[in-house]
């Protein structure tokens, strides 16, 4: 059986303390469609208050096979029930639906049967969540092909300009949670006004090496700055969680798949 660990992230939050204690979420990423028996308790010990997801729970359609979307829409659909459920998509999703031939008909029949159980998909869309004494904009991205092959260091890189043209200005009033596949582009993400931004992506970097970190970026680039964990840059925060499954190459080395839990704390 492949275990899945749980692991805890506590957030900053402003404000006056919280009668009813922590907001917790429940952060979902990278299944690929593999199913792991027993994962739907594990969310559940953890009372989550909201569920978000922020991509690659399915599988993209590749020449030599199907999408991949049966386990992760059984998964989702069950925490539907129990819990708000709140949608980012990743490139595998993107790309799915950006098919022009029946596959990107299934995948609009996926979503939409997704959204008549209760889930809200945002793509380039905001939401706004409120409960036990905390409220914030929710903003899900969603990133072509062309922009999830820029780099940070690039001649072109992705900036809070580009941003702004997809999701619009960021919410400077109130608290801005972002839910953006890729973190690697952290720096334009708070510079445009997230808070907190939560990501997946990288799968911890595949093949971890201890006081290193991951050996794997995005695009087969190697050590990448935002591999797995809790980052912090002028007061902005950024969760990235190594995700659930694997895809093609089914490597994970000093890599657990995990599920991570971050508690919004009043200061």
């Amino acid at each position: 059986m492949k275990l899945i660990r749980t692991v805890h992230y506590t957030v900053p939050y402003p404000g006056g303390e919280a009668p009813s204690g922590a907001f917790r979420i429940a952060l979902l990423a990278d299944l690929h469609n593999n199913i792991f028996p027993g994962l739907t308790e594990q969310i559940r010990r953890e009372a989550p208050d909201i569920i978000l997801i922020v991509g690659d729970m399915a599988n993209k359609p590749l020449s030599w096979r199907k999408a991949g979307f049966g386990r992760a829409y059984a998964l989702i659909k069950a925490l539907a029930a129990e819990y708000p459920v709140y949608y980012a998509p990743g490139n595998h999703e993107t790309e799915w639906k950006a098919r022009p031939d029946s596959m990107g008909a299934l995948y609009e029949r996926y979503q939409k049967a997704l959204e008549r159980k209760g889930v809200i998909f945002l793509n380039n869309d905001s939401a706004c969540v409120s409960g036990k004494g905390f409220s914030f904009r929710l903003s899900g991205l969603e990133l072509s092909r062309a922009l999830y092959e820029r780099r940070p260091g690039s001649a072109h890189p992705f900036t809070e300009e580009d941003l702004e043209a997809l999701l619009g200005p960021s919410d400077p009033s109130g608290y801005q949670i972002l839910l953006s596949h890729t973190p690697v582009f952290f720096e334009a993400y708070r510079r445009w006004g997230a808070d907190l931004v939560l990501s997946g992506h990288l799968h911890g970097g595949m093949i971890r090496f201890p006081g290193i970190g991951g050996l794997i970026g995005a695009g087969f680039s190697l050590f990448p700055e935002y591999d797995r964990g809790h980052f912090e840059e002028e007061e902005k925060h950024m969760i990235v969680t190594a995700g659930l499954g694997t895809h093609t190459l089914p490597v994970r080395v000093l890599n657990p798949r995990e599920l991570a839990i971050i508690d919004l704390e009043k200061e």
